[in-house]
């Protein structure tokens, strides 16, 4: 596998091109669970604005309670590297004391992260911080665990909604992946073809997809020859696709949207014995391993330390003051990463940062 040596730029400013927490209160949310530095408490939010009735002992949702009840459940999408620094983080910040980090993983499947819910109400944890991959589905749990009286607070991807969870700490990957592109087609040389893996959650990956073709808009020596959805395809003919890409388009880059693309391109690599492809990845946050290995030229991933220690930030607020003292959304740029062959080691790259030689 190629890989990009030496020095690479700083990432550029954040953005707020995600809009996954964009809008108004949702139309069924007469009052916020907690409103921003509001001292309203979510009894009145959770049970005078959902009709919940008021003598259930889960309704109530305040400080002294959830040290009380003593369980703070963290929700990740895989025990992959990023998602385990997660758990470090917040494990060491909130743990202890009159309340307690359990750690779960629901291997980004959306059955499952449901069950995790249902079981935290069964439970009676008290609170919730949730890695969110799956905005539809992670919005129709933190509705159900306001309404049961469980704030939550999320991080990562948007719920695409706001007045449900105690805050949203999203990741914003617009910049970054226009600085990816833009790396692209300075070491692509006189000429490179790529194509797009899309995965399973188009719809997270759409703004990304977008944000790299415009920053290759203005690149003459760099072309798209096809995208192909591993969602549509059954594993046998997303195979057949790629191999016939990388033998007879010319294919040179392999541009995936998240790690089970990266996975399979991997898998068609490793049979047609080809060294040379270039290999990009648009959301690696679940490709840690394949980062160590030096599979992967390049990839933007989940900024996973600053958003554990602003969730943490947020959770001890609540715990203490009953509220977060903060509006509800905010954004975290994501990193890109690649791995320096020389070094043999992963390099980050950080805003208003260079690597150095």
């Amino acid at each position: 596998m190629r890989k990009w040596n030496g020095l690479l730029c700083a990432v550029c400013a954040s953005s707020l091109f995600l809009s996954a927490c964009g809008g108004g209160a949702p139309e069924d949310s007469v009052i916020p669970a907690v409103e921003a530095g509001g001292e309203s408490s979510t009894e009145t939010a959770s049970g005078e604005a959902s009709g919940a009735s008021e003598d259930t002992e889960t309704q109530e949702i305040t400080a002294e309670s959830v040290r009380e009840q003593g369980e703070i459940l963290v929700l990740l999408p895989s025990d992959d590297l990023f998602s385990e620094e997660e758990a470090e983080i917040l494990t060491e910040r909130l743990d202890g004391g009159a309340y307690s980090v359990e750690i779960e993983y629901y291997d980004e499947d959306p059955e499952l992260l449901e069950e995790c819910f249902s079981d935290a109400e069964e439970d009676g944890v008290r609170m919730i911080l949730l890695d969110a991959v799956f905005p539809e589905e992670s919005l129709a749990c933190v509705r159900e665990a306001r309404d049961a009286g469980i704030p939550v607070i999320t991080m990562n991807y948007g719920l695409g909604a706001t007045g449900y969870a105690l805050g949203q700490v999203i990741t914003d990957r617009h910049d970054p992946v226009l600085t990816l592109a833009a790396w692209y087609a300075e070491e692509a040389g006189e000429e490179s073809r790529y194509l797009i893996l899309t995965g399973e959650a188009d719809g997270l990956a759409g703004d990304s997809i977008t944000a790299f073709r415009d920053g290759l808009r203005k690149a003459a020596n760099v072309e798209e020859v096809l995208e192909i959805s591993a969602e549509a395809e059954e594993e046998e003919e997303l195979y057949e696709a790629l191999s016939e890409a990388f033998s007879e388009e010319d294919v040179d880059t392999a541009v995936c949207c998240d790690s089970s693309g990266v996975r399979a391109v991997l898998d068609v690599l490793d049979g047609e014995d080809l060294t040379d492809i270039r290999i990009l990845c648009l959301n690696g946050d679940g490709a840690g391993e394949e980062l160590l290995d030096g599979d992967i030229d390049m990839a933007v991933i989940k900024p996973s330390e600053e958003l554990a220690k602003q969730a943490a930030v947020l959770a001890s607020a609540y715990l203490k003051n009953g509220n977060t003292g903060t509006a509800e959304c905010m954004y975290r740029e994501a990193q890109l990463l690649y791995y320096d062959s020389g070094t043999e080691e992963l390099a980050a790259l950080r805003q208003g940062r260079k690597a150095e030689e």
